[in-house]
């Protein structure tokens, strides 16, 4: 996921990336839900990814 990142932005793309980390009953996040979203230079939609990571 970092390199398909990294290489869209050396592109000169936007890339949106939201990040939701999830808790149980302790401080320890139990997983977290990613989603990040590619734009072209201008503005339209490349790609979409929805993650999701167990800690």
């Amino acid at each position: 996921m970092e390199k398909k990142l990294k290489d869209a932005l050396s592109e000169g793309k936007k890339v949106e990336v939201d990040i939701k980390i999830n808790y149980a009953d302790n401080l320890r996040p139990t997983d977290f839900d990613v989603t990040y979203i590619i734009k072209t230079s201008d503005g339209k939609i490349e790609k979409t990814e929805n993650l999701f990571f167990l800690n």
